[in-house]
């Protein structure tokens, strides 16, 4: 099946460069694609297998990945599989480039993982143990499309509640 691109459904902010959706793939189910931002997976709990490019990688709650711009990528063979996606315009990081450069492994976060993950068959990469996922969980209600805090007034939050996430998932 032909790669399609994803982008009728994304209209990012201006301001914010960021867009934030959860998925329970279960349920929603995306043939293979690709797009113009970074992806984010924060898996919460389930398991699958995830085809980036040509690799097949089995994956379960804890795993953290990148996804970057123009990678061909999908999820099949999903048992309750629910995954949080934070997508990130190409962007993003571009406009951030001196905050990101300040912060330890990001670079590796979001480049140097991404090709390892795609270019490789078996799983090396960051994992969250279950205290770390409720963390990060507790924080992704501040950002969440539809969330506690989705109006225009609280951009500010979503930003540096996005950075704060980034930061720990890079350190």
């Amino acid at each position: 099946m032909e790669a399609k691109l994803l982008t009728e459904k994304y209209e990012f902010d201006a301001n914010l460069e960021c867009l934030y959706r959860y998925v329970y793939s279960d349920t929603e189910h995306f043939d293979p694609h690709y797009h113009e931002f970074y992806e984010m997976n924060i898996v919460f709990s389930g398991k699958g297998t995830h085809k980036i490019n040509q690799s097949k990688i089995n994956v379960k709650s804890g795993d953290v990945f990148v996804i970057p711009p123009f990678t061909t990528h999908t999820y099949y063979d999903t048992d309750n599989l629910d995954v949080y996606h934070i997508l990130l315009h190409k962007d993003f990081i571009l406009q951030n480039k001196t905050q990101s450069d300040k912060v330890p492994g990001f670079l590796q976060l979001t480049e140097i993982e991404p090709y390892l993950r795609q270019n490789n068959d078996h799983s090396v990469f960051l994992h969250l143990n279950a205290e770390q996922l409720l963390q990060i969980k507790k924080e992704l209600i501040f950002i969440e499309d539809n969330g506690i805090v989705d109006t225009k007034e609280y951009i500010p939050i979503k930003y540096h509640t996005t950075w704060k996430i980034l930061y720990w998932l890079s350190y």
